[in-house]
């Protein structure tokens, strides 16, 4: 009897010994989990805070940009206003004075018909030639045109880009020219040029 006794102890002790084995892997496995948790919990908390941040650095960004290019169309639209100021009617009064004394100084003209030493002949009338300029740039134009050569090449090249994009296709420049003088690339001058359609009504 006290051998079945002994033995049943010593089953139990076994059984209470693998229990207690058993509960106490379950505990660190649960520790083990419940760390990886928070683990993870504190990761996501930082992902979030990274995001917030990129978040407020995005709208920065957008912001500065914006008011970049509101800063550089009011340049724009101020340089035109001050190129449509000038005083073209002035111009256009005083004309013909311009036009004579150029054609007197400056111009080639046709050789009058020689007076005879009787003055038989009437005198010939003078003609008066323009030259290419006048006749590409009319009165009316030209003081405009005048302005818009008065800013160098350099001048234009260190405004701001939206500017200079801007008065070197006024000028004639196809998209391929101002991207290799301002060295840019030509999607980029494109942009500019579409941005700058879009905020100013063309005049």
């Amino acid at each position: 009897m006290s051998a079945i006794t002994a033995v049943l102890i010593s089953i139990a002790a076994l059984l209470i010994a693998i229990a207690l084995f058993t509960m106490s892997r379950q505990k660190a496995f649960m520790e083990s989990y419940l760390q990886l948790f928070n683990d993870t919990l504190s990761e996501a908390s930082l992902v979030r805070q990274d995001l917030e941040a990129m978040m407020e650095n995005a709208v920065q960004v957008s912001e500065t940009i914006i008011q970049d290019m509101d800063e550089s169309i009011q340049q724009l639209m101020t340089l035109r206003e001050g190129m449509n100021s000038l005083p073209v009617a002035a111009v256009l009064e005083d004309d013909g004075q311009l036009s004579r004394h150029k054609g007197q100084a400056d111009l080639p003209q046709a050789p009058s018909a020689s007076i005879s030493h009787n003055n038989t002949q009437p005198d010939q009338p003078t003609v008066y030639y323009l030259t290419e300029q006048e006749e590409a740039y009319p009165a009316a134009n030209r003081l405009q045109h005048q302005a818009q050569e008065s800013f160098s090449l350099e001048d234009i090249k260190a405004a701001h880009p939206y500017i200079a994009v801007r008065t070197l296709y006024e000028q004639g420049y196809s998209i391929r020219d101002i991207a290799q003088l301002l060295e840019r690339g030509q999607g980029e001058v494109e942009l500019i040029l579409n941005l700058t359609r879009k905020q100013i009504t063309p005049w």
